[in-house]
């Protein structure tokens, strides 16, 4: 049986801990103070609807999903991209909706641009947002590449490459409590879903900033 990453259990634990504030006991929740369950909320869970801005740079990770960060296999190739997102809905206080569309530029051993489009699905709650405002968000959407990656082409596990394919994102940020600004940690996942856009994928490793307005 394959061993989690590291960075798998870690999402585990952030969405277990978050499931576990979520589904307490109806009486717990009813002592719990409007003050209180003000302070776990982060600004995305008490704005209507705010826009963003996020701003990030890449390295391309030669591993498998699952086997980031305990093997990273970095590449000297480089992403530098932009994006802009909205909420769009919210599902209980602990989870808001968003679109979001990114342009990235490759360069290094890659010279291409690329384009996403994603719906992510924000958990917004955590016990410690009043020290460190904490969201976790995964994404499902398309990416389009102007020309079939160069390292995607070279990897002997992709047997069919594509422009388009599927993308996946998780996404980690950190705040301080009531800052427009956020720090972002990023995978930046394309896929091709198992045959359905192709045999063939990559990932890339993003760090940046967020400014909500």
């Amino acid at each position: 049986m394959r061993r989690l990453s590291p960075w798998t259990t870690l999402m585990f634990a952030l969405v277990l801990t978050g499931m576990a504030l979520a589904w307490r006991p109806a009486a717990a929740q009813e002592r719990a103070s409007e003050e209180t369950l003000a302070e776990e909320q982060t600004p995305e869970a008490k704005s209507a609807n705010p826009w963003y801005m996020t701003v990030v740079g890449g390295v391309y990770s030669g591993s498998q999903l699952l086997e980031i960060p305990a093997r990273l296999d970095l590449r000297d190739s480089y992403t530098f991209g932009v994006s802009v997102s909205k909420q769009f809905a919210e599902w209980t206080r602990y989870m808001r909706f968003e679109g979001e569309l990114q342009v990235l530029k490759h360069f290094g051993d890659q010279d291409h641009w690329e384009f996403t489009g994603s719906v992510n699905l924000r958990w917004v709650v955590f016990p410690w947002n009043r020290h460190v405002e904490t969201t976790l968000a995964l994404g499902e959407g398309l990416s389009w590449a102007t020309e079939i990656p160069a390292l995607e082409k070279a990897d002997s596990t992709n047997t069919e490459n594509a422009q388009l394919l599927n993308y996946i994102l998780i996404e980690v940020t950190f705040a301080i409590p009531e800052s427009p600004w956020s720090l972002v940690t990023r995978i930046h996942h394309r896929s091709g879903v198992f045959g359905l856009f192709g045999h063939s994928g990559s990932n890339i490793l993003e760090a940046g900033i967020r400014y909500r307005f």
